[in-house]
Formats: C-alpha cells, sequence, structure tokens
C-alpha cells in the first residue's frame, strides 16, 4: 500500500494517497545465442579438393575447389581477412586464403538426415512422384557421374524428372543416354541447393529400392545410394510439401474397404499388403484391369502379390459374380470387391472407371 502524506484541512488533519506509481516496464527479451561456429573439417582429413584432387591445406583458387564424398561444400574467409569465420590457427588452413583465392574451402560433413535409404512404396517416394507431376521444384541441380570420386561421365540436370526409358515406367531416357552414365553406372551425386533429389533402382511407379538425398552436399556410393544401380531420378523436388491425400470419393472407400477384407481373410502372413503387386494382372482377371490395388495404400505400390498370399483364393475372391451392396460377415467378403469388378467390366467411364486406370 502507498503510503500517503498528511495535510491539514480547516484546523483538521487529513491523509491524502500518493498517486501509484508507474508500473515496471517489461523486462527486455532474452538476446539470442549466437550462432554454432561453422565447423569445417581440417586439412589433415583430406576431404579438401581442388581440381579434383586432395587439396592439404584447404585454399583452392576460385571455382576449383570442392569436398569429398559426404561432405557440404562452402568457402569461408576467416575474421582477419574480413570475413565472420573464426579459422583455426594450428589445423593446417592457409592463412592468405581471402580474396585471392575466394576464402578457405570448408567441408561440413553431411548429416544422417540428408540421405535417407527406402523403397518406392514409402511416403517419400509418393511425395516425390505427386511434386513431380504437379511440376512442383525448388531451385537447385544434380551433377551424376559414374565414378565414386566425381570423375569419369558425367552430366547434370537442373529441376525435373529423368529415367531409363518411355513411359509409362520413365518419362525420358535422359538420366542414361549420353552425356549422363549409362544405366546403372551412376556413383556419384552432387547437389548444390537446399533441395531433395529422390533416385531409384527401377522408377518411383515400379517396386525396388529408393535413396533421398538432400543437399547441398556431396554423395556416393555404396554409403549414400546403391552403387551402379540407379535409373530413374527427381532432382529438386519441393520437399515442403506433404503428399496429396487419398481419393476420399464413395467409390475408392468401397474398393480399400473390400480389398481388406480380402487381404485380411487370404494373406498367409501378418503383413497388411501380402495381397497386393504389380503382378496380380497375371492372376486375377478383375485385377488386371486396373494396374495395381496401391492408389490407396501408401505403403503397398509396387509389392510382388505373392509374397506373403494365397493368391488363388484372393483372386476368387475379387471376382465373384454376385455381388451385395453391403457384406454383413466375412461369408460375404468376396462381395464388394466382386461388384467394383463388374463395374469396370461393364462401365467405359465414371467413377469405377477412373478408379481403375
Amino acid at each position: 500500500m502507498n503510503k500517503g502524506r498528511n495535510f491539514l484541512f480547516g484546523g483538521k488533519a487529513t491523509q491524502i494517497d500518493e498517486c501509484p506509481s508507474p508500473p515496471s516496464p517489461p523486462p527486455s527479451p532474452e538476446p539470442l545465442p549466437p550462432p554454432p561456429p561453422t565447423y569445417c573439417a581440417p586439412p589433415s582429413e583430406g576431404v579438401c579438393l581442388e581440381g579434383g584432387g586432395v587439396d592439404n591445406d584447404c585454399c583452392a583458387t576460385c571455382g576449383n575447389g570442392g569436398c569429398a564424398a559426404g561432405y557440404t561444400f562452402s568457402t569461408q574467409t576467416a575474421i582477419v581477412e574480413g570475413g565472420s569465420w573464426d579459422r583455426p590457427t594450428d589445423q593446417g588452413f592457409y592463412p592468405q586464403c581471402g580474396q585471392m583465392y575466394c576464402g578457405n574451402t570448408c567441408c561440413t560433413p553431411l548429416g544422417l538426415e540428408a540421405y535417407v535409404t527406402g523403397a518406392t512404396t514409402d511416403a517419400r517416394s509418393m511425395q516425390a512422384l505427386a511434386m513431380a507431376n504437379a511440376g512442383s521444384y525448388a531451385a537447385g541441380t544434380a551433377t551424376f557421374c559414374s565414378n565414386a570420386d566425381g570423375s569419369g561421365t558425367c552430366c547434370t540436370k537442373t529441376p525435373g524428372r529423368y529415367g531409363n526409358g518411355s513411359p509409362p515406367g520413365h518419362t525420358n531416357s535422359q538420366l542414361t543416354t549420353s552425356p549422363c552414365p549409362s544405366n546403372d553406372q551412376i556413383s556419384y551425386i552432387d547437389i548444390t541447393g537446399s533441395c531433395t533429389v529422390a533416385v531409384y533402382e527401377h522408377s518411383p511407379t515400379s517396386s525396388g529400392a529408393a535413396w533421398f538425398l538432400t543437399g547441398p552436399g556431396t554423395f556416393a556410393a555404396p554409403t549414400h545410394f546403391g552403387d551402379n544401380t540407379i535409373s530413374d531420378a527427381i532432382v529438386c523436388y519441393d520437399a515442403t510439401m506433404p503428399p496429396p491425400p487419398p481419393p476420399s470419393d464413395a467409390a475408392s472407400q468401397t474398393w480399400n474397404q473390400a480389398h481388406e477384407q480380402c487381404n485380411a481373410a487370404h494373406a498367409t502372413g501378418i503383413d497388411a499388403t501380402c495381397c497386393i503387386g504389380s503382378d496380380i494382372a497375371q492372376q486375377c482377371e478383375c485385377a488386371g484391369r486396373r494396374r495395381e490395388l496401391s492408389p490407396f495404400h501408401e505403403n503397398t505400390r509396387g509389392r510382388e502379390l505373392g509374397h506373403c498370399c494365397d493368391y488363388g483364393a484372393y483372386c476368387d475372391c475379387s471376382t465373384l459374380a454376385h455381388a451385395k451392396p453391403n457384406p454383413p460377415s466375412p461369408v460375404a467378403e468376396t462381395s464388394l470387391l466382386a461388384n467394383l469388378c463388374l463395374l469396370v467390366s461393364h462401365s467405359a467411364g465414371g467413377t469405377a472407371q477412373r478408379l481403375l486406370s
């Protein structure tokens, strides 16, 4: 409580409270911590390059510097030369590498998140393909070479998709024809810009391995991707955008529910995707009218049908001639798929045709 002052009015002492003190100003925000110092691998590690060879003082002439695979390349100008890098004085960096040499070569190790091994069934692959189909790309380039040290046959690609043939498996053959290395001959990938490159053992629409490489950085087989196995690439797709949601129309949901019933009844393993695969078309007449059962299961595209499935029983399940709209029990497990089979057989368009195309 504020203390008052006494005043004499008409012979009587009266206390008048003082005005309250103004509020204290809010405390100043804590200053942001300084960014961590830039780490550059010392020359003794032998990862600085100049003109393709090891640079033992990490001071290349302008435009001739680089880093070994597994590192991100940059140049750093020391504080004593007018820059902002606190260059170590006891690690062998050339001490006079300022503007004349464009700064010291700085090779920073790639983080584990920069190279991820997966498959075409992964959400990452679905995202990459969706962004490529939508023409949504980031800035950057990718250089592909036949030798793991960045030598041999090389080509540089701007954002886009490049493959080893023609549709529907590939969009073109630009990744595996001159000036690029031949098919299954890529051992080195250098990415400029903050972009992600997806490379595939076969193609994003076929079963097989996939690797997702985030630049800038230099990547080499077999550490970062499979050696001599790449046939398709999506260069600098927009990895910040989520993949599109699966179709939500009633027919899509019906087909999805029907597959789950038949898969549950006739899978021979615990994998929820046992009865899925591109070779289903060779076994099931109805299922053969569409490419795969996969559009509504992000983890199923390209799987081989027989890996844990009684596909004879599953195909019978999917091709029954008599359908009921709402199967009340597992006895009627086949009705939904059978109904869609009939729709496909007798419809040249509409929802069912769109679903199976």
